[in-house]
């Protein structure tokens, strides 16, 4: 088996909970979803976060396939804060990650440029360890994603990057997920635009069911 085979089918072994060994004992995928709704609450009543519209209830018919008794289907938006914006002096140094910076290996940190904010903020923004994913075609079915590796806190980047910032989820675990075959190949198939210029919907991300473990096994999955 070639080594490309090979990583997309630990990917889906990954996301089926057949990677690792089950831990029934750990707190459950359903605890874990409802800390992080709590803390989505916090950040709304904060003011960081806006109130979002709410996702639409998932359907046994939707379900792609079997996973642990402990693991809990749910639609990405409920469980990332989605493009979030930064706030900062105009003056100030952050890294600048272009299309060609974003790796479409797993395992491979971005490049990046330092740049003043103010020649950056009409971009997309991100913060040190969110995960950029590319929305057009070639780029997102070549796998071009990463966890954002930024000089400090702040950076800004190509307008054909979403970025997703994880509540009380690992990283890796969902960056793991955006190279999978699962995730790659159904997306593939409902972009939108002309020849060349394809996207996936930001909304059809939004509601992409993810299968989400309970964190010690997002650990282990990672450490695997």
């Amino acid at each position: 088996m070639r080594s490309s085979d090979l990583r997309k089918s630990i990917l889906q072994y990954a996301l089926e909970g057949k990677l690792v060994k089950q831990n029934l004992e750990s707190e459950s995928a359903e605890e874990l979803y409802k800390k992080i709704q709590e803390e989505k609450k916090q950040l709304i009543k904060s003011g960081k976060l806006k109130k979002e519209k709410p996702l639409l209830d998932i359907t046994e018919e939707e379900i792609p396939f079997q996973i642990p008794q402990n693991w809990k289907w749910v639609r990405l938006g409920d469980i990332v804060l989605f493009n979030p914006r930064n706030n900062i002096a105009d003056d100030e140094f952050v890294s600048f990650v272009p299309m060609s910076y974003v790796p479409s290996n797993y395992n491979i940190l971005n490049k990046y440029e330092k740049k003043r904010w103010r020649d950056l903020k009409k971009l997309v923004h991100f913060m040190h360890k969110d995960v950029l994913l590319a929305k057009i075609t070639p780029c997102f079915e070549n796998r071009k994603s990463c966890i954002a590796n930024l000089f400090s806190d702040y950076g800004a980047g190509s307008t054909e990057l979403y970025v997703f910032r994880c509540i009380i989820f690992l990283e890796k675990y969902l960056l793991a997920f955006f190279k999978s075959n699962y995730f790659i190949l159904k997306s593939s198939l409902n972009m939108t635009g002309t020849a060349g210029h394809k996207r996936v919907p930001k909304n059809y991300v939004s509601n992409f069911l993810i299968p989400l473990p309970p964190l010690e096994e997002q650990e282990r999955i990672v450490a695997k």
